[in-house]
């Protein structure tokens, strides 16, 4: 037991000092910021202005310093229990998504290049306008088990987003951006969703499979209710890896992802056979068993038609195509 306890109180000190510099910052910005305990509406008024600048430039410091030297957000936050600031905590963490996307946002329009900027203008637009409806940095408390691990996501029915800097390494950070907005920017992915909201695909299609003789109509309507499927996952996975990896290639001195780069098999620039390679990687990922209503042979054939299609001529990138720089 004696020996159990050193352990845990050499563990514990070792998270200590790990976290003292860190934890120095914090007290040091917040040492001048106590809130007057007799005090007018004016100096009130003045206070919650400072409060304001010091919580505001906090989360920015701990956005810059994820991205300099991948430190966590949760160590900053640990360091407020720390010090008995557990009910700052709060306010500190709403501004945090902000700090992160916002601040990623100004860096991406400082780049040479006018696609980045393009991405970055569009980005912001629909942050300010209200049509990406949540942004997290930590994995939201309705996700299942799975998501857990996940680096990011992009909510389809909600259309909002949350990459977690807690689990993704800050050298990957810019990609999963990328790939996450190319989701909120694809108009395609949108009406795809809508289309699924107004008509659900699989009760259509359970209905159909029971229709004795199908006539053109039948068919052709079948083929786009399929293909509007594919808008929602394959086709729309499809698309925003493809911007991805085109923004990937454009941005200045961006860390190396390599997983990234193996998946584009260390490809030396972006160019219309990264595509083809990014849609080999993702096709056998994305397979429609015959079973169920695909068991119908003239939905599962309708599929198939679909796919092998792609196989000559990949899928369309709509608007997002304006993303898409080919490099010489």
């Amino acid at each position: 037991m004696k020996l159990f306890l050193t352990f845990l109180l050499l563990a514990l000190s070792s998270v200590a000092v790990a976290q003292a510099p860190l934890c120095k910052e914090i007290a040091t910005e917040l040492r001048e910021l106590r809130p007057p305990l007799f005090a007018g509406r004016q100096r009130l008024f003045e206070y919650q202005q400072r409060a304001g600048i010091v919580y505001h430039g906090l989360a920015d410091k701990i956005f810059n310093s994820y991205l300099a030297r991948n430190t966590k957000p949760k160590d900053y936050i640990a360091c407020f229990h720390l010090k008995n600031l557990s009910a700052q905590v709060e306010r500190l963490e709403t501004l945090l998504p902000g700090a992160f996307f916002y601040g990623t946002i100004r860096r991406l329009k400082l780049s040479s290049s006018a696609t980045v900027r393009l991405f970055a203008d569009d980005v912001e637009k629909a942050l300010n306008s209200g049509s990406i409806t949540f942004l997290d940095i930590s994995v939201p408390s309705d996700s299942n088990n799975g998501t857990a691990l996940k680096f990011g996501g992009f909510h389809r029915g909600q259309n909002g987003l949350y990459i977690n800097p807690n689990q993704l390494p800050s050298d990957q950070w810019n990609l999963i951006f990328f790939h996450e907005f190319a989701h909120a920017l694809d108009d395609s992915l949108r009406n795809a969703v809508e289309k699924e909201a107004k008509s659900p695909l699989m009760p259509y299609l359970e209905r159909m499979a029971k229709k004795a003789v199908w006539d053109n109509a039948d068919e052709e309507q079948v083929r786009a209710q399929i293909l509007s499927s594919f808008d929602r996952g394959f086709a729309a996975e499809f698309r925003a890896w493809i911007v991805a990896a085109s923004l990937y290639y454009q941005t200045e001195k961006l860390p190396s992802v390599e997983w990234f780069e193996q998946i584009l098999q260390f490809s030396p620039r972006f160019e219309p056979a990264t595509e083809k390679i990014v849609y080999l990687f993702l096709s056998p990922r994305f397979v429609t068993e015959p079973k169920g209503v695909f068991g119908d042979p003239r939905i599962f054939d309708i599929v198939t038609n679909i796919r092998e299609g792609w196989d000559e001529v990949l899928p369309h990138m709509g608007p997002l195509k304006k993303y898409i720089t080919y490099q010489n």
